[in-house]
């Protein structure tokens, strides 16, 4: 907002604009460190540490040097919408008005960045048996 802030015709419509923006990080924030509860609990019930042993650190430190390397992989454009979208946690939609770019053309960007990170990041995952794969789930709305 702050880039486009030339743009703003009328100064009255930002106010709640900018309320939504950080009533919803606000909320994302709130999902995120629930999500993170709820795994340090499930890691407790299951009765594993929840400090990973030496070899899982390095393993770990390996697949977000890789991950890291992906990203920076990614052609310049796609780069800047995957680190809107996924590292500042923009909507579609918001990545598209800062960039001044179509929400469809940041969802085809961000389908070919996850494809790539996908196969970059194969090599570095561990592979699941079919019959441990999880099953796919359907999700409605």
């Amino acid at each position: 907002m702050w880039v486009r802030r030339a743009r703003w015709q009328n100064a009255k419509r930002i106010r709640p604009i900018l309320h939504r923006v950080v009533r919803n990080r606000a909320l994302d924030e709130v999902r995120k460190q629930s999500t993170e509860r709820r795994w340090m609990r499930r890691a407790r019930i299951d009765g594993t540490d929840a400090s990973p042993d030496p070899l899982t650190r390095v393993q770990e430190s390996e697949l977000r040097a890789a991950a890291r390397d992906a990203v920076e992989a990614l052609p310049r454009r796609r780069r800047e919408i995957f680190r809107l979208v996924r590292q500042r946690g923009l909507s579609y939609r918001e990545a598209a008005e800062t960039l001044g770019i179509s929400p469809k053309t940041v969802a085809n960007q961000m389908s070919l960045a996850m494809n790539n990170l996908r196969s970059a990041l194969e090599p570095h995952l561990p592979r699941l048996d079919a019959r441990e794969a999880p099953s796919p789930r359907i999700r409605s709305g």
